[in-house]
């Protein structure tokens, strides 16, 4: 969740940062996750995410 948070961070600031953080803890307790192996799915999910958004990131200039 954090390299997902700084990339919303990066690219919008830190109201973005935020609402990304917000919106990750709200899908978890929405879903009712409890399992240890949901939750790692979950932030797998994530890292695949947040991974592909900084390979595909390019600088403006």
């Amino acid at each position: 969740m954090a390299m997902l948070c700084c990339y919303a961070y990066e690219r919008g600031g830190v109201l973005t940062s935020i609402a990304v953080h917000f919106a990750t803890n709200a899908s978890m307790v929405l879903l009712t996750v409890q399992q240890p192996v949901t939750l790692a799915v979950i932030m797998g999910l994530q890292a695949v995410t947040a991974t592909a958004l900084l390979a595909t990131h390019r600088a403006s200039r």
